[in-house]
């Protein structure tokens, strides 16, 4: 009985199958491999075989060499003749050798192993090939040696938070000991103890997880549920070779919460990335401004160190200005020295002038304009009188004060 259950996500169908998925056969030992490779009309696997013939004597051949043999004695009696009955026997007789002949080999088709017994009593496991058997000797049993897919139901059960979740799954095993699964259990049989094994190992696994990690078993190889079923089924003669959940449906509420956790978890997520990128944003401000301040005081740098250079060129040439004045007045002062005179002059006509009544700028020093110098009697007495024609000429301080401390000297 096949039963479908419709469920909502992606349009999935899980289809909730009979236990009962393996099947014992009964065909011509000649028809063996084809049986193996097909389901029968009830989706079932055949996977052991019993022959509808034990014994591997060719009784066709027999019955087709007695028939020729009587049908010649017949032949030659209704016909008088003699020379049917010589040269039709020997063909029956070869017909017979050829089925007894026959007789002492069995094939056993690829992917199969065949159980000889003896009076019913089990002998030996012959592999797939063909083999010398005696015609006493038969084949009672047929088994696949070929990983077989078994489908487990939908199981319900509970997680470790106490969600009810529905789980298919898939197993594959192996008979690996014909003898013991033949003489052990029906094929029917261990479908029922195979189907059962695998549930109850399921919901042991399905206990042991949340149900946000129900998912992850999905498609993934279990290897301990694996041995945890080979060791039920052990006895058997069957090896459980992989077991994988095929499909996980979680109830529609537990799956609604899981969404809205998701998608606050996704705001809070989005949230902390804003502020991140804010937080962010704002430091590449205080950077930038960092930066402008740092280029604004380089520059303020640059301006006072071009200050301070222009100051200091400034005050070299200060410098030199003084030394070049102190130099001309040294050389001035020195000619006032040698020329004597030329200093009491100076002197009388500034006493002259402290003494005089104010006249015009222009008559000031008549006398030093009509007054003559005897280059003769005084040589470079000249130079020195001729600058103190002009009208403002004593006034310059550095000459009164020369002029002083010649006098005073």
């Amino acid at each position: 009985m096949v039963t479908n259950a419709m469920v909502n996500d992606d349009a999935v169908t899980i289809m909730q199958q009979d236990p009962i998925q393996l099947v014992q056969a009964k065909v011509p030992l000649d028809s063996a491999a084809d049986t193996f490779a097909t389901r029968d009309a009830w989706g079932r696997i055949p996977i052991a075989i019993v022959p509808t013939r034990l014994s591997h004597i060719r009784n066709d051949h027999m019955i087709a060499a007695i028939a020729i043999a009587i049908l010649a004695v017949l032949a030659q009696t209704a016909l008088s003749t003699w020379w049917i009955v010589p040269v039709i026997i020997p063909f029956a007789l070869a017909l017979v050798v050829y089925a007894l002949w026959s007789s002492f080999f069995v094939s056993i088709p690829e992917g199969a192993a065949g159980l000889l017994s003896w009076g019913g009593k089990y002998l030996r496991t012959i592999n797939s090939g063909m083999h010398m058997v005696p015609p006493w000797v038969v084949v009672s049993h047929l088994v696949t040696l070929r990983e077989i897919p078994f489908d487990i139901p939908v199981v319900e059960a509970q997680t470790k938070d106490n969600v009810r979740v529905t789980v298919t799954s898939l197993c594959t095993f192996a008979i690996n000991d014909p003898y013991r699964f033949v003489y052990a259990i029906p094929a029917d049989d261990f479908s029922q103890v195979l189907h059962a094994s695998c549930q109850e190992e399921l919901r042991g696994l399905i206990r042991q997880v949340r149900a946000e990690e129900v998912v992850d078993l999905v498609r993934a190889e279990r290897e301990n549920l694996a041995d945890a079923i080979s060791a039920d089924v052990a006895q058997y003669g069957i090896e459980i070779v992989k077991m994988k959940v095929t499909y996980v449906q979680l109830p529609e509420e537990f799956l609604r919460l899981q969404e809205q956790r998701q998608l606050a978890l996704w705001q809070r997520e989005e949230q902390a990335d804003s502020h991140t990128l804010a937080r962010k944003q704002q430091e590449h401000i205080h950077l930038l401004a960092r930066q402008e301040l740092t280029a604004r005081l380089d520059r303020d740098r640059d301006a006072l160190q071009l200050q301070v250079q222009q100051a200091e060129a400034l005050k070299q040439v200060s410098k030199l200005e003084a030394e070049a004045e102190e130099l001309r007045m040294a050389k001035l002062d020195e000619r006032l020295r040698t020329f004597p005179r030329a200093a009491k002059y100076d002197q009388e006509v500034a006493r002259r002038a402290s003494h005089a009544p104010s006249t015009p700028a222009s008559n000031s020093f008549p006398r030093i304009q009509n007054t003559t110098v005897d280059s003769d009697t005084d040589p470079g007495s000249s130079d020195i009188a001729h600058p103190f024609a002009a009208p403002n000429a004593l006034q310059h301080p550095a000459l009164r004060s020369l002029g002083a401390r010649n006098i005073s000297g």
